[in-house]
């Protein structure tokens, strides 16, 4: 690891994020996130000229956190730390057995966080390369995954969930995010698994889909059942806000035989 006593860049790394450190509440969130193995992963990107400074954080959860970063041009960028811990590990266990993308993965938490990070990375490009909604990919590096922001210097986007929908919006927003839902299955080859008001954000005026690191490709065994509760939630969500929705088991039937 660097010595941080005689790198100054790396001592600039974490200044703007420890301004915001006051309470302690801020403080558990900083120590749980960037223990020594994690700091070296961010400092190789920092090498890279990836990172330029950690500035604020943006989520944090059981499994993992978001921050926004600057990169050395001065761009904003997000940055994906997943936890190396069992509970981490176990919840992700349903969605990597059956993945033919990563059969015979084995090993300890370390190493299963790592190919997390990189199955969601693989799925970001496979979104983007179809010009799908999705914070592009950047770069990745052990439990790290690097990858574009969404929203401004003040803060994040808004969820989904949180954000005051027009009913024009609404209307708009839920045909956007069908076309997503269908043309990740039918072109892509892949079902989101985890999708709802709570996994989309909007940036820009449109939305987002975050948190694609769940995804599984069409061939998985439970391929069909995920695609089905990501249509119902998502058609419960707009339904609420007074969209007529395309029903999920007319959606299901015609996607049925697809892959």
């Amino acid at each position: 690891m660097p010595s941080l006593q005689n790198e100054d860049r790396y001592l600039k790394l974490l200044e703007p994020y420890q301004k915001r450190v006051k309470g302690v509440e801020d403080r558990k969130v900083f120590d749980q996130f960037f223990d020594k193995r994690t700091l070296m992963n961010i400092y190789e990107l920092m090498n890279d000229g990836i990172i330029s400074t950690i500035d604020f954080p943006v989520s944090t959860g059981k499994e993992g956190g978001v921050f926004k970063c600057t990169s050395e041009e001065g761009k904003p960028l997000a940055l994906k730390i997943y936890r190396i811990a069992n509970s981490t590990f176990k919840a992700l266990a349903v969605y990597i057995a059956g993945d033919e993308r990563f059969r015979g993965i084995t090993g300890n938490f370390s190493k299963t966080i790592s190919m997390w990070v990189q199955r969601e990375y693989v799925n970001l490009e496979r979104y983007t390369s179809y010009g799908l909604p999705v914070p592009s990919p950047i770069a990745r590096l052990g439990n790290l995954l690097a990858m574009e922001y969404l929203g401004t210097e003040e803060g994040p986007a808004p969820l989904l969930k949180d954000y005051p929908l027009t009913q024009d919006e609404a209307n708009s927003f839920y045909r956007i995010v069908l076309d997503f839902i269908i043309r990740s299955y039918t072109e892509v080859g892949l079902v989101h698994s985890d999708l709802s008001q709570y996994n989309i954000m909007v940036h820009n005026g449109r939305p987002y889909i975050i948190d694609c690191s769940q995804g599984v490709t069409a061939r998985h065994p439970n391929a069909r059942d995920y695609l089905r509760r990501d249509l119902t939630n998502v058609n419960k969500f707009f339904r609420l806000k007074g969209v007529e929705v395309t029903s999920t088991e007319s959606v299901m039937a015609r996607l049925s035989g697809v892959v």
